[in-house]
């Protein structure tokens, strides 16, 4: 797992026209241009979420693992609803506040810094929708995750996640017996389209214009894209990214 300095490393760098212009090219129109995303969400996830969430205008949705919240903040603006997002990086929270006001939400958009993994500081059964983008599988411990996420949502409430499945040692091949385990039902499990394909091009041409990238990035903010690369492009064929959407019973 890339430690979390890596992440803050990454999320300092405001120079981002190369990252930007790979994602741009092999992503074609699921690129989310407004979102600017830290990772490999598309435009059909995003309108996913927004179909799935099932809330209410005025109602409160929470983002784990949110980064600078892109994503989160769009499904926000979309769903009318009020936006928390939850990151440990500190410097992604940061960023993530100066975003509010590019996405129409000033008064309804917050961040804090918190673990996920643990004690989030919110209040039980307070929230109408959880999402995670990306998140989960960077993370060992999803069963406190998901036991985490029951605690604050209200009964009936969805949660809805973007995640890698990986038949490896000490990984999660299926999320749906955690959930179950932890008071979720499993409304939607699928596969995301053309996930390998978006991932696999997306790392071969990390690796290929590695030394451009550390040059706009510098060793630091480069090192957790590129240690992504090189560790996973031999193994896309042991993982499966899905989306998923399961209800509080």
């Amino acid at each position: 797992m890339v430690k979390l300095a890596a992440f803050d490393n990454w999320f300092k760098q405001r120079n981002r026209a190369l990252y930007q212009s790979i994602y741009r090219k092999i992503f074609k129109s699921e690129y989310p241009e407004e979102v600017d995303p830290d990772g490999y969400v598309t435009v059909t996830d995003l309108h996913n979420c927004v179909k799935y969430l099932n809330t209410k205008p005025g109602e409160k949705i929470v983002d784990l693992g949110c980064g600078r919240g892109g994503p989160g903040m769009w499904v926000a603006q979309a769903l009318g609803v009020n936006y928390l997002g939850l990151d440990i990086a500190e410097i992604g929270v940061e960023w993530g506040r100066e975003r509010i006001n590019d996405f129409g939400l000033k008064g309804k958009a917050e961040f804090q810094v918190a673990d996920i993994t643990c004690n989030m500081g919110l209040p039980s059964d307070s929230y109408d929708g959880a999402i995670s983008i990306d998140t989960i599988s960077f993370i060992h411990d999803n069963l406190s995750i998901f036991q985490e996420t029951a605690r604050i949502l209200r009964s009936g409430a969805r949660f809805l996640f973007t995640s890698w499945e990986q038949n490896l040692p000490h990984r999660v091949n299926d999320y749906r017996p955690l959930l179950q385990e932890t008071g979720f039902k499993v409304i939607f499990y699928e596969e995301t389209k053309d996930w390998k394909r978006f991932q696999r091009e997306s790392f071969s041409t990390v690796l290929k214009l590695k030394d451009k990238l550390i040059k706009e990035f510098g060793e630091d903010g480069s090192r957790g894209l590129i240690y992504e690369a090189e560790k996973k492009l031999s193994r896309l064929d042991e993982m499966r990214r899905v989306f998923v959407v399961a209800k509080k019973v």
